[in-house]
């Protein structure tokens, strides 16, 4: 469902250790009622109210090919619960907006995938009961529930959409920066001193171009908002990121179709990004 994770693998572990302690501290025994009632077993996540217990957690690990908690390492641990918590949280969503999947649906779907599946890994995961035909009717099911949502969350893409135009120049230092700004102040043309001390290797060639994007097409957003914020001619800087600091200048903001060779990748990195900040915006409360 997607390329890159939602939330950091490490920091959940430790978000779950900190919840379930800050749970103990702060929330008393309503935290513990919340994720005991009703839960049909022990239940080790609430999100915004809803459970996942134990035994479906350990269901799904061992269908993640790891055979016990004991056994598998944190990563997978932990990704699985991490899946499981974005799972939840657009069904919860598909709920609140009328987003649903028939079964027609699924039927159709199982007989495309049933003609172009490798018969021998289907065959070995239901010989050794970890994934039965149920098991596959509620993957497929959680799949394409996850792209209608992603088609709905993503549909402000069809037809025409704001773009900007701006290009860089990315140097490891605040001194070096500033050093870049001095220099383009001076006069000197912003292509030829991206080619000469930018470390952007993608982008250096072109003088630093990024080309047209959207907002949410940037890995980081602050060189996304301030494109489309400032006046086309304008540059800003120095800008701080994770890579280092950037100047940047707006070259051309217009209303444009997105290409459909864009497409596919736009609509899955708007969707994780959206689906991030409803993870982090839940009400999730750990009991590992």
């Amino acid at each position: 469902m997607r390329p890159a994770p939602i939330l950091l693998l490490g920091i959940l572990m430790m978000l779950a250790a900190a919840v379930c302690h800050a749970s103990a501290q702060d929330a008393g025994p309503t935290a513990t009622q919340a994720l005991d009632e009703g839960s049909g077993g022990e239940a080790i996540v609430s999100i915004n109210g809803s459970l996942i217990t134990r035994a479906e957690f350990e269901r799904a690990l061992a269908g993640s090919a790891a055979a016990s908690i004991a056994d598998s390492d944190d990563a997978r641990v932990i990704e699985v619960l991490n899946t499981m918590i974005e799972q939840e949280i657009i069904v919860q969503f598909a709920e609140e907006h009328d987003i649903s999947v028939s079964d027609e649906d699924i039927e159709a779907e199982i007989e495309r995938l049933q003609e172009n599946r490798d018969e021998m890994d289907w065959e070995t995961l239901r010989a050794d009961g970890r994934y039965t035909q149920a098991d596959f009717r509620a993957a497929v099911h959680s799949q394409m529930l996850a792209g209608r949502v992603r088609d709905y969350v993503t549909a402000g893409l069809d037809g025409m959409v704001e773009h900007v135009h701006a290009r860089h120049i990315l140097v490891a230092t605040q001194a070096e920066a500033q050093a870049a700004l001095e220099r383009l102040t001076a006069g000197e043309d912003f292509a030829s001193l991206a080619a000469e001390v930018s470390l952007d290797a993608t982008s250096r060639a072109g003088g630093g171009d990024l080309g047209w994007f959207i907002r949410g097409e940037l890995l980081d957003e602050i060189l996304t908002e301030t494109a489309f914020s400032i006046e086309v001619g304008t540059v800003a800087g120095p800008l701080v990121t994770g890579l280092g600091y950037h100047i940047l200048e707006t070259l051309g903001k217009a209303q444009r179709t997105v290409e459909a060779g864009r497409m596919p990748f736009l609509a899955e990195t708007i969707f994780n990004r959206w689906l991030a900040e409803q993870v982090m915006a839940a009400d999730i409360i750990f009991n590992l």
